[in-house]
């Protein structure tokens, strides 16, 4: 069953980004940046994350989070993360956060939903499950760490 995590609730996300860094060797998860960034953000009613635990523990979610975009102006709803432990993979749990992810921007009237992905994390069929939901791929991002 899918929660929506309160800021009450926020600590239960370490574990989870621990293991999306390891996993996606991703620079460094950083619980103090996350709780002050997704505290403003839910404060704010700007996003969300939903998540799904199993035995009180977090074994998936994702964060969304809502924004104009600068350059149309219409509403637009940002996955910012979205993590199976790879324990629940072959699961359902991914596809319904996904699936909470579409219907939570339909409800606030955003006009675009927009998906992010790792380029180390991203098989062909990932872009292939995309496509058949309707997406397209539209922009790629490249890092220089400074």
């Amino acid at each position: 069953m899918i929660e929506e995590l309160t800021l009450e609730t926020l600590a239960d996300m370490e574990p989870i980004g621990k293991a999306f860094t390891t996993e996606a060797n991703y620079p460094l998860f950083n619980m103090e940046a996350f709780t002050n960034f997704w505290s403003a953000v839910i404060g704010a009613k700007l996003g969300k994350i939903f998540a799904v635990r199993e035995d009180g523990k977090l074994v998936a979610a994702l964060g969304m989070a809502t924004t104009l975009d600068p350059n149309s102006g219409i509403l637009m709803a940002l996955e910012q993360f979205w993590y199976v432990m790879p324990t629940h993979r072959k699961t359902r749990v991914g596809l319904d956060l996904f699936r909470a992810f579409g219907d939570e921007g339909e409800r606030v009237g955003a006009k675009r939903l927009v998906m992010v992905h790792l380029a180390n994390l991203t098989p062909e069929s990932l872009h292939t499950f995309y496509e058949r939901k309707g997406y397209r791929l539209v922009e790629q991002t490249f890092w220089k760490e400074i």
